[in-house]
């Protein structure tokens, strides 16, 4: 693999073990990428055509293990003048080399499709201001068109929203029936503390990752594990910007085949439409969710002005089983 990299003027340029990286702010956007792209003033990384000496037409998705000092790189974002990576290559992780080694091989090994039929969703959410620690979060006026929406798709899902939405209702629901795919859509805080990382639920509650993690593991049923487990949390990491891709990491470790996550602070806006179109992939036209998540963001970026940044669609990445 060849990449070349392109100086940069931009101060959200930062330096990382000698290697040059260019920071996409978490903040909104303020147009002009494009341009800046395509003149090579701004970072670029050019990834070459015979990538493992196999042409674009032979290779159609790409595994990464995002480890080390690659934990920050968005590798969709990644352009080689032309277009992104994700234009040309489905993309797929696993989080660590560690994660390997601690993740059951019957998770890495048994990579078979899954039989969409039985598929029924937990889909869950939180649309009203909470105040937690403190601290106020702000209501999130587009859950309740993502949670409606992505729980349409799948028939027989079932929905939990706001006071509906605590850790008891979810214990119990896991309990009684099975759900193959889990769908959270709230404010979420990431820390390197496991304590201080958690999701916002109904009435100024929190679920703390390790908790959700445990009920998970506690009440598989049988060979039944969690097919896709979706985190559109809408908030930031603290300190680390690689923590979300661990605890995805986490969660394959936790007994579920596929996470679903993004790296940082995302567009409730902008995730209805991607995550709309993800189910729609996967769900109703039967692709991979490697393939169905590429889809999902080429969408995106085909949206003229509106959500074509990497802003709005680069941070959702895919960890585990692809298919």
């Amino acid at each position: 693999m060849r990449i070349e990299s392109y100086r940069s003027t931009s101060p959200t340029t930062f330096t990382k073990s000698g290697i040059k990286f260019a920071h996409v702010s978490a903040s909104a956007p303020e147009g002009g990428y494009a341009k800046r792209v395509r003149s090579g003033s701004g970072f670029r990384i050019a990834i070459a055509n015979s990538f493992l000496g196999i042409p674009d037409t032979s290779l159609y998705r790409l595994p990464f293990i995002h480890d080390g000092i690659l934990g920050s790189v968005l590798m969709a974002a990644l352009h080689d003048g032309e277009k992104f990576l994700v234009q040309r290559y489905a993309i797929s992780f696993a989080g660590s080399l560690r994660s390997i080694a601690t993740t059951s091989a019957t998770t890495l090994i048994n990579a078979k499709k899954v039989n969409r039929k039985n598929l029924r969703m937990l889909a869950m959410g939180l649309t009203k201001d909470a105040i937690v620690d403190g601290r106020m979060y702000e209501a999130l006026t587009n859950v309740r068109q993502e949670i409606n929406q992505v729980a349409a798709q799948i028939p027989g899902s079932k929905q939990l929203l706001d006071e509906n939405f605590t850790y008891t209702s979810l214990q119990t629901e896991l309990r009684l029936s099975v759900y193959p795919i889990i769908h959270i859509a709230t404010h979420g805080e990431f820390s390197t503390v496991s304590e201080d990382t958690f999701l916002i639920t109904g009435n100024n509650g929190k679920l703390t990752i390790t908790d959700l993690y445990t009920l998970i593991r506690n009440t598989l049923h049988g060979s039944e594990a969690v097919e896709l487990l979706a985190l559109t949390a809408c908030d930031t990491a603290i300190g680390d910007d690689r923590i979300p891709l661990a605890l995805a990491g986490s969660a394959v470790n936790a007994g579920v085949k596929s996470a679903l996550a993004s790296l940082w602070s995302i567009n409730d806006a902008a995730t209805v439409t991607l995550v709309t179109k993800f189910y729609a992939e996967w769900y109703e036209n039967g692709v991979s969710k490697a393939e169905a998540l590429r889809r999902a963001q080429r969408a995106l970026i085909a949206s003229s002005k509106k959500y074509s940044h990497p802003y709005y669609w680069a941070p959702f990445i895919l960890i585990g089983n692809w298919l």
